[in-house]
């Protein structure tokens, strides 16, 4: 495996991944333009009136996009700068537990096990700490860093249980590969993004329980001005819709990059493991388990802006347009091209 090579396409993806997330704050930027005509054309009657509202507002209008902007921009650096910090962070966001190397769980012994096992065969330098997540019945894993030095495995309780050994070596593998191939480098940026893109919806959700928590405060002594609260809650409501996007955009971004990556990480499991069985075997568990509704799904609520770290699919994805895994009998046939032939 060309280590190198891997690098630079990292760096490459890197640079598309910019690309896109100047696209995605655009995108941004436009609906909550949308937002604010629509509520000119709403208050003064006709398009015509609306325009001449906006261009009355022109360096209000401008003022706000460098806000906008600006809250994204510093939302982004902010979170990618806490990541940066090492992949302890991201287990800890997503409630994860450092398993000790003297645990007397069998199950934690044997991942410990594994992690070192296939570290040494992928040819890692450090062995990565491994963590789990309590409460998960769904098999996933992920790999999160900066560095090889400072990169986790995570695995779900239920991937533990669920597993053979050699699933739990072939899973382990994959999520290896993605530290060896500089995917966890572009993984703690794309978090950084979707953070930065969601974090209109966080101030939005913080406006609109202010001024509920305010006017209840304020209610028996009449001092609500019923227009200004009718002012922030659409502000707020704005910031809702316009956050939204921001997370449509992000899974799209996050597809975009994503899919590829997991291809080359299933084969480089493959190659690490030498048995190719086990690869499928641990997915055909994962398929049969996502045939139940939500069975395969994360219950952490911050999984969503980790997603693409898992294994497999962390959360629901209502179009397969979001998704930010290849689809599992896809993955099992770049394995296996025989697979589900009569």
């Amino acid at each position: 495996m060309d280590f190198f090579k891997h690098k630079e396409q990292a760096i490459r993806t890197s640079r598309y991944l910019v690309f896109l997330f100047i696209l995605g704050t655009i995108g941004v930027l436009a609906i909550i333009y949308l937002f604010i005509f629509g509520y000119f054309i709403f208050s003064y009657g006709t398009v015509e009136q609306a325009w001449m509202a906006m261009n009355i507002y022109r360096t209000e209008m401008v003022v706000l996009g460098g806000v906008v902007a600006l809250v994204i921009v510093g939302g982004t650096l902010f979170q990618v700068s806490r990541l940066s910090k090492g992949g302890s962070v991201v287990a800890d966001i997503l409630n994860a537990r450092l398993v000790s190397p003297q645990t007397r769980n069998s199950n934690e012994q044997k991942a410990l096990n594994v992690v070192h096992e296939m570290s040494i065969a992928s040819g890692l330098t450090k062995i990565p700490k491994l963590y789990v997540m309590d409460g998960e019945d769904s098999i996933n894993a992920f790999a999160a860093g900066w560095h090889e030095d400072d990169a986790v495995i995570g695995l779900t309780s239920g991937a533990m249980e669920r597993l053979s050994r050699s699933e739990l070596q072939a899973v382990v593998g994959h999520e290896i590969s993605h530290i060896q191939n500089g995917d966890m480098y572009l993984n703690i940026k794309l978090m950084g993004i979707i953070f930065g893109l969601l974090i209109l919806t966080y101030m939005g959700s913080f406006v609109i329980r202010k001024a509920f928590y305010g006017s209840m405060i304020s209610g028996n002594r009449s001092r609500t001005d019923p227009r200004a609260l009718i002012v922030i809650l659409i502000l707020g409501a704005g910031l809702i819709m316009a956050g939204v996007v921001g997370m449509l955009l992000g899974n799209i971004i996050k597809a975009a990059i994503s899919r590829q990556r997991e291809y080359l990480a299933d084969a480089s499991a493959v190659q690490f493991t030498r048995m190719p069985q086990a690869m499928e075997g641990a997915l055909i568990k994962i398929r049969d388990m996502s045939r139940t509704k939500n069975k395969n799904h994360l219950n952490n609520p911050n999984a969503e802006q980790a997603s693409h770290m898992f294994f497999t699919e962390a959360v629901s994805k209502f179009e397969s347009l979001f998704a930010t895994h290849p689809p599992i009998e896809d993955r099992i046939r770049r394995i296996n091209p025989d697979f589900g032939r009569e």
